[in-house]
């Protein structure tokens, strides 16, 4: 308890010192220079690549913990073709590098303009990659703009060492929320996986999982520490969390909380669903009836 009370000092700490700090939004906006890099890629495989970011007029990529091997070759920008030629082979993992490009099959004179790029990278956190199933019409925008909006697609999560805990399909993406949705620009998620699977270490397999954008905590750690308090208390409904990086169809989101959903069934709370038990036994619904049939409740936890 002593580390856990230690932790919760910190947080209350920092949160108070940076109350008025708010996470910044990666804005699709060109950069100092007028250039539109959104269309630019950097492939952590084959299947999978993520794009760059315009963040306040500078470029920025944002690569996950797994990347271990980064190579800034690996950049495809586009109509537009980068010269790796002057790039020397101990540059290749600089955090800034000075990017020329060219129109493809001109020659030197061909060259259009330079760019500067920011390479950050995460440090020990798992990594979890939302692609919608039809981007089109079910982007993250869309999703995004209303909680009615439900759409489906797949999710790769790895471990910070690049070690696949899902990789398949998701039945649900949609966006949740009260103020937290209305108010700020990084929304919370809702996903439901194609099949039941623990994410978190030490949690019962489940379908549900939230993601949580604790946009207003600086700290991003408050949540998971009350959870962690409470389940030091006892308290056997806390439900588990993790701190992840978020890519939503190739844009880096930030980092967002992985927790369990608080839902009635066996893998998470293990108690009677009365709304369910009643509809069961009375399907025309509710009512005072002399016939309306009752059931009682069970609850291991009594």
């Amino acid at each position: 308890m002593k580390g856990l009370q230690k932790k919760i000092l910190i947080v209350l700490f920092v949160c108070i010192a940076l109350f008025a700090f708010s996470a910044v939004g990666f804005a699709k906006t060109t950069d100092e220079n007028g250039l539109d890099v959104q269309n630019f890629e950097y492939s952590l495989s084959a299947e999978n690549k993520i794009h760059l970011q315009t963040v306040d007029g500078k470029n920025y990529l944002f690569l996950p913990a797994s990347e271990s091997d980064f190579d800034i070759r690996k950049l495809e920008c586009g109509d537009l073709k980068p010269v790796w030629d002057g790039l020397k082979e101990e540059e290749k993992g600089k955090e800034k590098l000075k990017i020329d490009l060219i129109e493809p099959g001109a020659g030197s004179e061909g060259e259009i303009q330079s760019f500067t790029l920011y390479v950050m990278q995460s440090e020990n956190l798992s990594t979890m990659y939302l692609t919608s199933k039809n981007a089109s019409e079910q982007s993250r925008e869309w999703v995004d703009t209303s909680k009615d909006n439900v759409a489906k697609g797949s999710m790769l999560f790895e471990t910070a060492k690049g070690k696949s805990v899902y990789d398949g399909a998701l039945t649900q993406i949609k966006a949740r929320g009260n103020s937290t949705f209305k108010y700020y620009p990084k929304k919370s998620y809702q996903i439901k996986l194609d099949k039941k699977t623990s994410l978190i270490k030490g949690t019962e397999k489940g379908k549900t999982w939230i993601l949580l954008a604790a946009y207003t905590d600086p700290t991003k750690m408050a949540d998971q520490i009350w959870k962690e308090a409470a389940a030091a208390t006892g308290d056997t409904y806390a439900a588990k969390e993790e701190t992840i990086d978020l890519y939503y169809d190739g844009e880096y989101r930030g980092t967002y909380m992985l927790s369990e959903k608080n839902q009635i069934n066996k893998n998470r709370i293990d108690i009677t669903d009365m709304e369910e038990a009643y509809t069961n036994e009375n399907p025309a619904g509710y009512g005072d009836s002399e016939n309306m049939v009752k059931k009682k409740a069970t609850n291991k936890y009594k």
